[in-house]
């Protein structure tokens, strides 16, 4: 909340984005009462097993919301997209917030193994196994997003969790269709996972012909694996 409101955004999209049942962890609250966004969608894609935490996407904005829509990942029970357009200045703007497949490797997958018998035949074909797996899902979401896109006649802004590099297919089926808005107003790696690999940038905010993206920044502020990313668009 504290980065959020430092941050002081018009529109919000969060991923892994956690719903509390009760009012242990009632972040909704916070960012509606205590920060002003008032117009809010959340979609719930995962329940615990105790029922007491809901997982998903969110959407949070100052400027009112209209047509939400979830965009379901048929394959995946952890993943996922929403949408929904925001009013600005008598526009209308289109926001797709997404969160793609992971490998589903922990950090110690990607170390080199200390045991004789963590470096086995059996756990590479595990990992190998997890990564095509990820491959071919991430492929199927990616057509979700991407025909949503191509079906849109307002501006567009896509931003989200990728779980991948700007050398995949799901970047480049993507930034076909939309510019890369750190490619154009920014320099340098664009690092935005804090994970033991350094370096990756596989977060993203993409945008259409019909906005003018001003500026993008990575916010510097650690509170969680993924550093956030804010820009800023102007319409055509």
């Amino acid at each position: 909340v504290r980065v959020i409101e430092k941050m002081d955004a018009d529109v919000i999209c969060m991923q892994e984005y956690m719903m509390h049942t009760t009012d242990a962890f009632h972040i909704q609250d916070s960012l509606v009462n205590k920060l002003g966004y008032k117009y809010f969608r959340e979609d719930t894609i995962s329940i615990s097993a105790t029922g007491r935490y809901h997982f998903g996407l969110a959407i949070y904005s100052r400027r009112p919301l209209s047509n939400f829509h979830v965009l379901k990942f048929s394959n995946s029970s952890t993943n996922g997209a929403c949408e929904a357009d925001v009013s600005w200045q008598g526009k209308k703007i289109h926001i797709i917030t997404t969160h793609f497949e992971s490998f589903g490797i922990s950090e110690a997958g990607y170390s080199f193994p200390q045991r004789e018998e963590d470096a086995t035949w059996h756990a590479f074909r595990v990992r190998a196994f997890r990564v095509r797996r990820a491959f071919q899902r991430k492929a199927e979401q990616v057509k979700v997003v991407r025909k949503a896109i191509s079906a849109m006649q307002l501006p567009v802004i896509l931003c989200g969790d990728f779980n991948d590099t700007p050398l995949s297919f799901a970047y480049g089926q993507l930034s076909s269709k939309l510019s890369d808005t750190w490619l154009e107003r920014a320099a340098g790696l664009g690092m935005t996972f804090g994970g033991r690999i350094p370096g990756q940038r596989i977060d993203f905010m993409l945008h259409n012909d019909k906005l003018h993206a001003l500026d993008i920044q990575r916010v510097k502020q650690f509170a969680s694996d993924h550093y956030p990313l804010m820009s800023l668009y102007s319409i055509r």
